[in-house]
């Protein structure tokens, strides 16, 4: 992008435009997050569809934070953001040439701290978020051996990133974006709803056999639910999930769509809560 147009683009208008992406990335990622902290009982009673929500909102977390810093010549990035300041430094309103140009210093430090995670983002647009590559068709054993990244570092490209922004934006007009939505865990309430119903069902089931004096383990069930055998239940339950992640050649297999949507949840047992570094294709690129 040449001098002239950073020089004379809307400063204002190009930080509400970032930090725009920069709140949609992690609006998805919150929402992701929150289902890879789900009961992997209730992931698996209807399997394709948290699973391929987990992956859309993770893949549309990965593309906003990385649009941050494109490397296309005509986007508006963070790096170019920085670029406008110091070409402006001697126009904010609040603040002197020197504290902007303090202020940009610092800003790249940031950047600089997360140049890794943000070369692991561009690879994997490159390699399969947002191209079919060769190495994807080709070779995908590399793709799988690739570096991986956590949540926290996809969000610490969305949020530190757009903090960058807004410290600017509030030098040169006293204004900041919102970058956090108080909302993004609504999502609990359709959890919650699922998990009530899944309990009333066991619970039926249980009193039914109740009826005619029958003594049976009690029906699996979430976690969440009240029973005095619940631990036992959950655990037949959750017994064929973590037997998937045993046979990894089929998770692999392109088209087994049955084995793929196992993958997710039957990682989580396994790796007893919390969202680690997983590798790209193993989990498409997850973290």
């Amino acid at each position: 992008m040449k001098k002239h147009r950073l020089l004379t683009a809307d400063f204002a208008k190009t930080a509400d435009a970032l930090a725009n992406e920069s709140f949609h990335g992690i609006i998805h990622l919150d929402i992701c997050k929150g289902l890879g902290e789900m009961d992997p009982f209730i992931g698996n009673y209807a399997p394709v569809f948290f699973t391929y929500t987990f992956y859309g909102h993770l893949y549309a977390a990965q593309m906003y934070a990385i649009k941050l810093f494109d490397t296309h010549g005509a986007a508006f990035t963070i790096p170019k953001y920085l670029e406008m300041a110091r070409l402006r430094k001697d126009r904010f309103r609040h603040a002197s040439e020197a504290e902007v140009l303090e202020g940009i210093a610092e800003a790249e430090v940031v950047i600089k701290r997360l140049t890794p995670a943000v070369n692991v983002l561009r690879r994997r647009r490159n390699d399969f978020l947002a191209h079919i590559s060769e190495s994807l068709v080709f070779k995908p054993e590399e793709l799988q051996r690739a570096k991986t990244l956590t949540i926290g570092q996809i969000r610490d490209v969305l949020l530190e990133g757009a903090r960058v922004v807004n410290n600017l934006l509030l030098v040169w007009n006293k204004c900041a974006n919102q970058l956090l939505d108080r909302d993004s865990d609504d999502y609990k309430k359709v959890v919650s709803i699922v998990n009530k119903q899944l309990c009333a069902e066991a619970k039926a089931h249980d009193e039914e056999f109740g009826k005619y004096g029958l003594t049976i383990p009690s029906q699996a069930r979430p976690r969440d639910c009240l029973t005095s055998d619940a631990g036992e239940a959950e655990e037949r339950g959750a017994g064929w999930i973590r037997a998937v992640i045993h046979r990894p050649e089929r998770i692999l297999v392109a088209g087994n769509r049955g084995a793929k949507c196992f993958v997710f949840f039957s990682t989580r047992v396994l790796l007893e809560g919390g969202l680690r570094a997983w590798n790209p294709l193993f989990l498409m690129g997850s973290s």
